[in-house]
């Protein structure tokens, strides 16, 4: 497990640090040119930079806790902490962004002139480029880890490369046909659209939070893998959550009353075993239930009645 924990730590915090440095890069960036610009679409892109230097930092504290071993205050260990990043991350999205429609439409009732558009332009194209490059990296990362921190990292980071080209088509627009207001509606319109993102990462977290069930998908694969075993009669109050990088499960499994206790540890071990290959970090719990006479005549008849389609 502690070699688990420290690859998967080594590449959560390097892709989270690589965000770090971009918003910081990019900030100063786009303040310098909102400043002699004056553009409102800007100033939305530099404001969503910001949030996004605070947000990953965040994201990089709460990924160093969650990777603390479980002690007797946290039996099931920290890895909810990066859920509760990711939703801190939603809510300074959205107050971020509820700022900028507002300033933008204050800006569309009364218009002031833009200037410096050529390295407005410039600027948004090289940030376009890096987070394109940022973006790359981190989904070799997910793909890896199925981190919630660097997930919700990354939508903020394509949420922003989207912002981008809608001030690059903003400036141009404003630079093509001089109608100034076309920067402003850009803003409000890239401003929804990120408020969008950000109900996504919100909704991620609190699902994580409230130990909304593991993927579907793995979960009929645990099914699958346990209905492999013919000692298993059936199975039931099967329960799946998941915390950081690792996945719960627990399971209640009816078995034949007249196996010995040392012969169910062993299947159970070896069901175990099976199901924690779904996953690079499940930890799998299995409670095992003699079957009672109702339990026995129910296999026996689906044993009967297998046989006769065989036939």
């Amino acid at each position: 497990m502690e070699n688990i924990n420290g690859s998967y730590g080594r590449l959560i915090r390097s892709a989270i640090s690589l965000s770090i440095a971009l918003a910081v890069l990019l900030t100063v960036c786009k303040f310098g040119v909102w400043w002699f610009s004056g553009s409102e679409t800007m100033l939305a892109s530099l404001l969503d930079s910001v949030m996004d230097g605070l947000g990953a930092g965040i994201t990089f504290f709460a990924v160093r806790v969650s990777l603390a071993p479980p002690d007797n205050e946290h039996n099931f260990g920290h890895g909810k902490a990066e859920a509760i990043a990711g939703l801190l991350q939603a809510v300074t999205v959205g107050v971020t962004v509820a700022l900028v429609i507002w300033h933008s439409i204050t800006q569309l009732l009364h218009p002031e002139p833009m200037a410096h558009t050529f390295w407005a332009l410039t600027v948004t194209v090289v940030s376009m480029l890096l987070e394109i490059l940022v973006i790359r990296y981190q989904m070799k990362i997910i793909s890896l880890t199925q981190s919630a921190a660097v997930k919700a990292d990354n939508i903020h980071i394509r949420a922003d490369l989207l912002f981008n080209l809608g001030v690059v088509m903003s400036l141009a627009a404003v630079e093509l046909t001089g109608v100034e207001t076309f920067d402003s509606i850009f803003a409000i319109a890239l401003g929804l659209v990120i408020l969008y993102g950000a109900f996504s990462i919100g909704r991620t977290s609190i699902n994580i939070l409230l130990d909304h069930e593991i993927p579907q998908q793995i979960v009929s694969d645990i099914r699958s893998v346990v209905n492999r075993f013919p000692e298993v009669s059936s199975l039931h109050c099967l329960r799946t959550r998941q915390s950081g990088h690792v996945y719960f499960v627990q399971m209640h499994l009816v078995m034949n009353g007249s196996l010995s206790l040392a012969r169910v540890h062993r299947i159970t071990d070896r069901i175990e075993d099976e199901i924690r290959k779904l996953h690079s970090n499940m930890d799998v719990m299995i409670h095992a239930e003699p079957e009672d006479n109702q339990h026995a005549e129910e296999r026996e008849l689906r044993d009967l009645y297998g046989k006769h389609e065989q036939e």
